[in-house]
């Protein structure tokens, strides 16, 4: 679980909405407010004013008492879920103690004041810093941050987009290299079709009953087994884009439009050659 511990104008500072109840008020109490997803973990009907209890050795210590709900937010890149957060005040000595781990001070700055600000925090950092976080650490941008988390899924798409345009490529070139040939080896048959009045329809309705058999085949075996891939890489994210089936077919109508133009355009070159050197050949 996290625990953060956070100062008064928290709520204000990021414009969080709270789904139920108010924000910490420590009226005499302790208090705590939870996300949304730690409200479902906690299964605890009517939520806000409840009690809840820390493990732990000392018996006189004083529960928390939950003031409020607030509504879910993404802290860690979209392939993790959210899971439950605890937020108490900084000024509470018992969280503090429960609640140990890293300290940030946020700072919230006008985009044409950037580099005034950003100098002005260097300069108030150096009066406490104690060497304890490395240079490149100290100050980060949550723009920055948030392009730090994104950085895998950005190169991964860049990966699978030129892997996706090489196979493209690859398979069309091999399509109109094998449709090439196989015109060149029946130029003869074409010719002679020519003579006796067939016309180009005629001609190309022979060599698109080969090519589209392949093509079938060729997606019968490929779809389903991108389909797969596809939703196995998506079952990794907790948030994910949803796979829409009208993608199979347009990739199936894409790969036959590839073999119809490749054999389309060999049939053309074929046909316009003058018939008796065709056979003379």
């Amino acid at each position: 679980d996290n625990c953060v511990v956070v100062q008064k104008n928290f709520l204000s500072f990021f414009g969080m909405k709270m789904k139920e109840g108010e924000w910490i008020m420590n009226r005499g109490t302790y208090d705590v407010v939870v996300n949304e997803t730690g409200a479902r973990a906690l299964n605890i009907p009517a939520l806000s004013g409840r009690p809840i209890l820390v493990d732990s050795k000392e018996t006189n210590r004083t529960p928390y008492r939950v003031s409020g709900i607030i509504a879910d937010y993404h802290y860690c890149p979209m392939q993790y879920g959210v899971q439950k957060t605890f937020f108490v005040f900084q000024d509470n000595a018992q969280a503090a103690q429960d609640c140990m781990g890293f300290r940030y001070f946020y700072v919230k700055i006008r985009p044409e004041n950037t580099s005034q600000a950003l100098s002005h925090v260097a300069a108030v950092y150096q009066k406490y810093d104690k060497d304890e976080v490395i240079d490149e650490q100290r100050i980060v941008e949550l723009t920055e941050l948030m392009n730090l988390f994104n950085r895998p899924e950005k190169t991964m798409f860049g990966i699978f987009l030129l892997l996706a345009s090489l196979c493209i490529i690859i398979s069309s070139y091999g399509i109109y290299a094998l449709v090439s040939l196989s015109a060149e080896q029946r130029k003869k048959e074409i010719a002679i079709r020519k003579v006796n009045g067939a016309l180009f329809l005629h001609i190309l309705r022979l060599f698109l009953k080969e090519y589209t058999w392949m093509a079938l085949i060729g997606n019968a075996v490929a779809l389903p087994l991108g389909y797969l891939f596809i939703r196995q890489w998506l079952d990794t994210y907790a948030y994910r884009t949803p796979f829409y089936g009208w993608l199979l077919p347009l990739v199936f109508l894409l790969t036959c439009s590839i073999v119809m133009l490749a054999v389309a355009r060999q049939v053309w070159v074929a046909i316009r050659q003058s018939p008796v050197n065709a056979i003379k050949e």
